[in-house]
């Protein structure tokens, strides 16, 4: 946990903030892409904790809950090591998509390749310089386009301390899924660094609601793990999720009234979906 951080060969010593270009690729044209990453670094020794969003290029509301962590915490509040990047997916975030150039997709890549393709470069740049040097990660998404999520929490709850972060997090929904190995998620948890992953909302969007829970989540576990002397905020309830099941390329019913979010209850009608190009 008392680890020197090191990022893209710049060391980053206690009691100070640092604003680092992490190269991780280039562009057709040589010059070379670097990401933004932000390390906090508190003068007391703790564990070190990676806030990662935009690993998809769209998504957007893990860029803001990010960005308004970095402005909320410095080294002065804060025990042990925050590395914040907002944006992961430089080029998708770019050009507005949620693939790299050759349209894979970076969240399918990890562990990464250093003499792989494009995508497993970039991929091994970050799980390299970001995952490895920490002790746990969250990472930020929101659903894919055409799409919106409920504010939840993946995780592979059979994983003690994976569990551990679930909790704290404090989101009402958590959904206990592995996830594929060759996300983040999964790859750094299998690496020995567990983290969980928080969606919610859609993409292109800043999002208030979901970027302030989002927030006070990122808190709730920088307390439970002692880097922050806050107190944790309660979820009015906590759902563990066992098996989601969804619809997709259906329209909800006008008759369909319930609330996103509210509890389906057995035997209860909660609203009608209909194929618009079927009888």
């Amino acid at each position: 946990m008392a680890r020197k951080i090191r990022v893209g060969g710049r060391a980053v010593p206690r009691g100070s903030t640092e604003q680092i270009p992490l190269s991780v690729s280039e562009f057709y044209t040589a010059e070379a892409v670097s990401i933004p990453v932000t390390v906090i670094a508190g003068q007391q020794p703790g564990p070190t904790v990676f806030l990662t969003a935009a690993i998809h290029g769209d998504e957007l509301n893990g860029v803001e809950i990010v960005r308004q962590v970095i402005l909320g915490l410095t080294h002065e509040k804060i025990r042990g090591t925050l590395i914040c990047v907002p944006v992961v997916n430089r080029f998708g975030f770019l050009h507005h998509t949620r693939y790299l150039p050759d349209r894979r997709d970076l969240n399918r890549c990890f562990p990464g390749d250093s003499t792989g393709p494009a995508a497993y470069r970039v991929a091994a740049a970050i799980f390299r310089e970001i995952v490895l040097q920490s002790d746990f990660g969250i990472d930020l998404h929101t659903a894919a386009l055409g799409r919106s999520n409920l504010p939840h929490v993946r995780a592979d709850m059979s994983v003690p301390e994976v569990r551990r972060l679930a909790k704290a997090f404090g989101a009402e929904f958590v959904v206990d899924f592995p996830g594929r190995k060759s996300t983040l998620r999964g790859a750094a948890t299998a690496a020995g660094v567990p983290t969980i992953a928080y969606e919610a909302g859609e993409t292109f969007k800043f999002q208030r609601r979901e970027v302030r829970k989002g927030i006070f989540g990122v808190y709730n576990v920088l307390a439970e793990l002692g880097m922050l002397a806050i107190p944790a905020r309660e979820p009015r309830f906590r759902v563990v999720v066992k098996r989601a099941l969804g619809t997709r390329g259906a329209r909800r019913h006008p008759r369909s009234r319930r609330a996103a979010g509210r509890a389906a209850v057995r035997g209860r009608r909660g609203g009608e979906h209909h194929q618009p190009l079927r009888a």
